[in-house]
């Protein structure tokens, strides 16, 4: 076996390894690969370039995976070095500025990855999770909308532009955002959430109660869900349906003081007085900070 063939032999092998998260052999056989590949004449390496510079980016990606930030950038700034265009190593080591809070380090990295391949819808897309992060929010939603620019289907970025949009109160804005994503991924649940508390927000009642139990029959669990519908209800007069939901609510998850008042409203709209002043009891009681 010649050394290219051995070289490509253990990257494969760690491959292998990498994919059943034994990282010891992993590293093992990318190092081993790395030796045989750099005792390879120039013009047979030239022509398994990519994988050459691999081994280091997937020795990286190892000491990323067991949160060895330092030796994980010298692999990637290895890579780098062998390889200037060599994308995911630039946003890997974004990655770990972004981890360590170095927004501004982050940013430049991304940058990079971009100016490597002006196509790397990842690319935008952190940058987008920086400026946000900075509460940059007007560069947030453009770095966002750059990457569904590219990528269309890129269905994260719709969730993340909706949360910005969210947040600075265009509602309309971001129920766009969130039903494009719930068109490309229609069984995801938090996003059928936050898609109807924009509805909730916007008096679209019918609309909001809608995606709650969409919410609830992806995940019966979702206690969240039956709180806002319940809430909905309320404000509907529809006291009977309002009381279920609170109570499911308390079923799942019977110490969450606003719901025991939320229910205990609804009973004393209906003049139930002895069972809206169990509830309130029990809110003050579940609210006592011990």
């Amino acid at each position: 076996m010649s050394s290219i063939e051995e070289a490509l032999n253990y990257f494969n092998l760690g491959e292998s390894a990498l994919l059943t998260d034994k990282y010891d052999e992993a590293i093992d056989h990318f190092t081993r690969s790395i030796e045989l590949f750099e005792k390879v004449d120039s013009d047979i390496l030239s022509k398994h370039l990519e994988d050459y510079v691999n081994a280091y980016h997937k020795r990286g990606n190892i000491y990323y995976k067991l949160e060895k930030y330092d030796k994980a950038m010298i692999e990637y700034h290895k890579a780098i070095e062998i390889d200037f265009n060599f994308t995911k190593s630039y946003s890997n080591i974004g990655n770990i500025y972004y981890l360590q809070k170095d927004y501004e380090k982050a940013i430049m990295y991304y940058d990079k990855a971009i100016v490597s391949d002006p196509t790397f819808t990842l690319g935008y897309y952190n940058k987008g999770c920086v400026y946000y992060d900075m509460k940059e929010y007007d560069k947030s939603i453009l770095e966002y909308s750059k990457a569904i620019e590219i990528d269309a289907h890129y269905i994260v970025a719709y969730n993340n532009r909706g949360n910005v949009y969210y947040g600075l109160k265009e509602y309309d804005k971001a129920i766009s955002d969130y039903s494009k994503f719930i068109e490309l991924e229609p069984n995801f649940q938090a996003v059928y959430y936050t898609r109807g508390n924009s509805y909730y927000l916007t008096k679209e009642y019918d609309k909001a109660i809608t995606d709650y139990s969409k919410v609830i029959e992806l995940d019966p669990n979702y206690i969240l869900a039956y709180n806002n519908r319940g809430s909905i209800y309320s404000e509907l007069k529809d006291y009977e349906k309002a009381i279920l939901d609170f109570s499911k609510f308390i079923e799942l998850e019977p110490n969450q003081a606003i719901v025991y008042t939320n229910r205990g409203n609804v009973y004393s709209k209906l003049g139930e007085v002895d069972k809206a002043e169990q509830d309130y009891k029990k809110a003050k009681e579940v609210g006592v900070v011990h």
